[in-house]
């Protein structure tokens, strides 16, 4: 546990400035929570999270008959819950933890260390660059680099993520995506 709040720290510092007075009150309100495989996390809206060790897909089930994998998160990902996601899912592809501050928590770190909004904004962008990942993909034409796009990206996930959740996330046919795949590996 001690390691995973250096890697956060670390993770942070990234990001910008964490002085050590704000850190010592970043990690008094911090929240750990683990997952085991195939449970789900529930997500509060004005959450912010990071996840130190596994896999979580997050499903969007809004208007949808069947939901849909809409974003991988992997060790040292960011998370916020906002509104609009406060709904989507997330289950756990592999036993998996993170930390994470509600809303209220964040709050009182704002009033106290107004400079750490820099690094909550690089932390959302963060989370809202996986969600752009996955729209790019969407737009790709070509289903091989859909899925050399995925390699990329996920390479060291790949072995604990279902081939039926890679699927579903590229919207493609599983035999389809099962024959490409064996020829790119």
């Amino acid at each position: 546990m001690y390691n995973d709040l250096e890697k956060l720290k670390v993770h942070l510092q990234s990001f910008g400035s964490v002085r050590p007075e704000a850190w010592a009150v970043i990690t008094g309100l911090l929240h750990f929570t683990q997952i085991k495989k195939g449970e789900s996390f529930n997500r509060k809206p004005g959450e912010l999270a990071w996840l130190s060790s596994g896999i979580l897909k997050e499903y969007n089930t809004f208007s949808r008959k069947k939901p849909s994998v809409i974003n991988f998160l992997i060790p040292n990902d960011s998370l916020i819950t906002r509104k609009l996601n406060a709904g989507y899912y997330l289950k756990a592809c592999v036993d998996s933890e993170l930390y994470h501050l509600g809303f209220e928590e964040l709050v009182q770190l704002y009033l106290q260390f107004p400079e750490l909004r820099a690094i909550y904004f690089s932390l959302c962008a963060q989370y809202d660059e996986g969600q752009e990942f996955r729209q790019l993909l969407l737009e790709e034409k070509s289903a091989s680099q859909k899925i050399r796009m995925m390699i990329k990206r996920y390479r060291h996930q790949l072995n604990f993520i279902s081939r039926k959740d890679i699927c579903n996330y590229l919207h493609l046919n599983y035999d389809y995506f099962c024959s490409l795949y064996a020829k790119i590996l």
